[in-house]
């Protein structure tokens, strides 16, 4: 079994680079807008039926790379297609998807490739312990955030999800991921009911029962 988490990894550009990010976020938003009008006219929200009608001039109009084009006809796909009542509005700064055609981590999780109109970008990336062991996964498609003044790629992480091996001596919660392991801890005796049950369930040292449903599976990045 598979699950997918997200990981925030923040951006530490130059003022030239981080210009030519939030250059590429307004371009890409107000090409969103425009194709928003478009599918609104003709009420579809089909991606193939838009990509055949509006993916070259969407390059030509906003100066989109070929990958840009797409993210954005999907975009607008997803958005509109939850209310057909009315044509969705893009924010200049909202979030842009990036996947792996045009986003790439360099020299383990320290830099960023990231395009933007004029070409890729190299920035600093900084990783949260907390998130570095979720980024040894599959990683898929990523956004790119601007907030409070500054700008974030959030990650999404594909992690294998599996069985954990008998134990009874020991719970290990799949909680946290920290630098590629488990962090693991004891239930609390205030965390479950005091009540007689089998030596067996107990947690060593205290009369609670292990919980069942949280110690049978780990997280392993895939």
């Amino acid at each position: 079994m598979h699950v997918k988490l997200i990981a925030k990894v923040k951006l530490c550009p130059s003022p030239e680079r981080r210009d030519a990010l939030l250059a590429t976020m307004r371009r890409i938003n107000e090409a969103c807008g425009w194709l928003a009008e478009r599918a609104f006219e003709i009420r579809s929200a089909d991606k193939i039926k838009l990509q055949k009608l509006h993916y070259a001039e969407l390059r030509s109009r906003f100066g989109l790379s070929s990958q840009m084009a797409v993210r954005a006809i999907s975009k607008v796909c997803e958005v509109y297609k939850r209310d057909k009542t009315k044509c969705p509005r893009f924010k200049p700064l909202g979030a842009v998807a990036y996947d792996q055609r045009i986003y790439t981590f360099k020299n383990g999780l320290d830099r960023v490739s990231l395009a933007t109109l004029n070409g890729r970008v190299e920035v600093p990336s900084v990783v949260a312990a907390y998130y570095q062991g979720t980024l040894q996964g599959a990683r898929g498609q990523a956004d790119l955030v601007y907030r409070d003044g500054s700008l974030y790629l959030y990650v999404t992480c594909g992690l294998r999800l599996r069985k954990a091996p008998p134990c009874r001596e020991w719970v290990v919660y799949a909680e946290h991921l920290i630098h590629g392991g488990l962090h693991a801890r004891a239930p609390s005796a205030a965390a479950t009911a005091q009540r007689a049950v089998p030596a067996d369930r107990r947690f060593p040292g205290t009369s609670s029962s292990i919980p069942r449903a949280r110690h049978q599976f780990v997280f392993t990045p895939c």
